[in-house]
């Protein structure tokens, strides 16, 4: 309701009560608003995590990643050099309230201060690397790996977007 009309309907009214709870409602709605809790307009997402992977020498799709903005989910693959038989692939999705909910535990729960820059010799021998990046307002991490590389202290976040990263590439085959 616009803040105008409830104005303009307060003072229509000649009852002290009425206008009180104009008053109020006026307050609310304001509130409701400019609330912090609506997010500020400008303000950036309440978190990023990108999860992929490269293979330098290669044929076929070499390159993939999976980025989650929130509550999108965009995934992408490609070749390299580009290749009419492998043709970029896009998708895009949303996380349904129950996956929004563990991917925020998993990302409270990663032990990122613990967890190293580089795990192995991410694509030295062409068995390709794959990431790890996550920007919140308490964290901004990128971790890169060998290959299908677990390490402990991402294991289960790294688990679920490699699941998510399967799901979404394997319904684009």
């Amino acid at each position: 309701m616009n803040n105008e009309l409830l104005g303009n309907a307060c003072r229509k009214t000649g009852r002290r009560v009425r206008a009180g709870l104009c008053l109020f409602i006026l307050h609310c709605s304001f509130f409701v608003f400019s609330s912090p809790l609506q997010g500020k307009e400008g303000e950036g997402p309440e978190f990023v995590v990108k999860n992929g992977y490269h293979f330098g020498t290669c044929a076929g799709y070499c390159n993939a990643e999976l980025v989650v903005e929130d509550r999108k989910v965009t995934f992408k693959k490609s070749s390299q050099p580009p290749d009419s038989r492998y043709p970029p692939v896009e998708v895009t999705r949303y996380l349904k309230p129950f996956e929004y909910n563990i991917l925020k535990n998993l990302l409270e729960a990663a032990e990122f201060a613990s967890a190293q820059d580089k795990y192995g010799c991410p694509d030295c021998y062409g068995q390709g690397t794959e990431w790890l990046e996550v920007t919140t307002p308490q964290v901004e991490r990128r971790i890169e790996m060998d290959f299908n590389a677990t390490p402990v202290p991402v294991e289960s976040l790294l688990n679920f977007l490699r699941r998510m990263r399967a799901e979404l590439d394997g319904n684009n085959r």
